[in-house]
C-alpha cells in the first residue's frame, strides 16, 4: 500500500513538473515573440522616420538646385534619382511644371520628393513659385533720373502694373497706379515737400494719388542683380557672345526713345554705330 502511494506521488510530481516546464516554455516563447515584434515595430518606425528625413533632404537640395538655374524648367525634370542617404536609404525628386502657370510671369512648380528606407516610402510635395523682375511694370532702386533729379509722379501718369521702388515715391497731383505699389522707404513725399508716412493719409496738400490695388511702405529692399544675363551667357559660352543682327523695340519711335503705340524702331548692329530707324506698324502691314 505504501509502495503504491509513493509511486502515485512520484507520477503526480512528474506531471506537475512537466506542466510547469511547458508553461514556462510557453511564457518564455511569448516573451521572445513579443520582443521580436517590438524590435520589428521599432525598426519599422525608424525606417519610416528615415524615409521622411530623406524626402526632406531631397526637398532642401532641390530648392537650392532651382535657385541655381539660369532658366526655370519648361517640362517635368528629374532632379535626383535614387540619391543615396548618409546612413542608408535613398531619395528621388521630380520637378513637376504647373501648366496652368506656363504663360504667367510667376512660374509655378511642384517638387515631388520621395524618400525610401528598407522598403518603406515617405513622400513630400511642395508647391513653389519663381519670380522675376518681369512681374513689375515699373521697378527702380532709387527714384532719381539719370541726371540726379527726383522723379515725380504727376496727374497724367498711369502705371498699369505692379510697381516697386527701393527709394522714396514722390507724388504731384493725382497719378493712377492700377497695380500693387510697394516701397522700401517708410514714407512718400507729396508736392512740394509733404511727408506722408501712411498711404491712408492721402490726399495731402492737394495731392491725391489713386492706388487701385493698394500701397505698402517699409517692405524689404529688393536687391538688383549683380550680373546681367549677357555677362552670364558670355561666361558660360567661354567668353564668346554672338549678338543678334538687329535690335527691335516695339512701341517706341524716335531717338531718344519716345513711347508711341503703333510704331517700332530698329537698328542694325553691323556696322557699329548704326542709328535707330523708326517705322509705323500700320505702314509695314499695308506695304
Amino acid at each position: 500500500m505504501t509502495q503504491r502511494t509513493r509511486s502515485g506521488e512520484t507520477g503526480y510530481a512528474l506531471a506537475v513538473a512537466t506542466i510547469m516546464a511547458f508553461a514556462v516554455g510557453v511564457i518564455g516563447f511569448s516573451f521572445l515573440a513579443m520582443g521580436g515584434h517590438e524590435t520589428k515595430a521599432s525598426q519599422k518606425q525608424l525606417d519610416s522616420q528615415r524615409a521622411f528625413w530623406l524626402a526632406e533632404a531631397g526637398r532642401s537640395r532641390a530648392l537650392l538646385w532651382m535657385t541655381e538655374q539660369m532658366r526655370p524648367p519648361e517640362a517635368q525634370v528629374t532632379i535626383y534619382q535614387d540619391a543615396s542617404g548618409p546612413d542608408g536609404g535613398s531619395y528621388t525628386v521630380h520637378c513637376l511644371v504647373d501648366t496652368a502657370a506656363a504663360y504667367q510671369v510667376e512660374k509655378a512648380f511642384v517638387l515631388d520628393c520621395c524618400g525610401r528606407s528598407r522598403g518603406l516610402e515617405r513622400r513630400i510635395r511642395q508647391r513653389i513659385r519663381m519670380t522675376s523682375f518681369a512681374r513689375y511694370a515699373y521697378f527702380t532702386h532709387d527714384e532719381v533720373s539719370p541726371g540726379g533729379n527726383p522723379i515725380w509722379y504727376i496727374t497724367a501718369d498711369v502705371i498699369e502694373g505692379r510697381l516697386h521702388s527701393n527709394g522714396t515715391l514722390r507724388i504731384a497731383g493725382s497719378p493712377r497706379f492700377l497695380g500693387e505699389v510697394t516701397s522700401a522707404s517708410d514714407h512718400m513725399i507729396g508736392y512740394p515737400s509733404y511727408w506722408v508716412g501712411d498711404p491712408a493719409d492721402w490726399p495731402v496738400g492737394g495731392n491725391d494719388p489713386d492706388f487701385a490695388a493698394g500701397a505698402t511702405l517699409a517692405v524689404p529692399e529688393i536687391p538688383l542683380p549683380t550680373e546681367t544675363l549677357d555677362l552670364r551667357q558670355e561666361a558660360l559660352a567661354g567668353g564668346i557672345h554672338v549678338a543678334t543682327e538687329t535690335d527691335v523695340e516695339i512701341g517706341v519711335a524716335g531717338d531718344p526713345p519716345v513711347a508711341a503705340p503703333g510704331w517700332l524702331r530698329y537698328r542694325s548692329r553691323t556696322p557699329p554705330g548704326q542709328p535707330w530707324v523708326s517705322a509705323s506698324v500700320a505702314s509695314l502691314a499695308s506695304g
